[in-house]
């Protein structure tokens, strides 16, 4: 279902949530960026939204690593990512599973 939405969609949340996720994503990053993390993992980045929303609040203060098992999805996050690669330069996204991460232990 993900890979068929992630080529007609930026944000399969904000067509189904009238434009609340504006709003939890904005909370969000703001409570990440009050902690000043090193590494930032966005777990079912999906589109990558929330990975790079983070980038642009965090600058290059942090990496941000956007993990989804979906590849179309992520296709899609690392198109808009490219697009404006000076601004997206320290987010890199990974397929993968979130019940096997395929990062060190405590790397987060």
């Amino acid at each position: 279902m993900f890979g068929r939405i992630a080529t007609v969609m930026t944000s399969p949340t904000g067509c189904s949530s009238g434009g609340i996720d504006i709003h939890w994503r904005s909370r969000l990053v703001s409570a990440v960026a009050r902690w000043r993390p090193r590494n930032v993992l966005d777990v079912a980045t999906g589109s990558g939204d929330v990975a790079l929303a983070l980038a642009r609040r965090l600058r290059s203060s942090a990496r941000i690593f956007g993990l989804d098992f979906c590849e179309p999805m992520l296709e899609r996050a690392e198109t808009r990512r490219v697009r404006r690669e000076k601004l997206y330069s320290g987010v890199e996204f990974i397929l993968g599973d979130a019940c096997a991460i395929p990062m060190p232990e405590a790397s987060f």
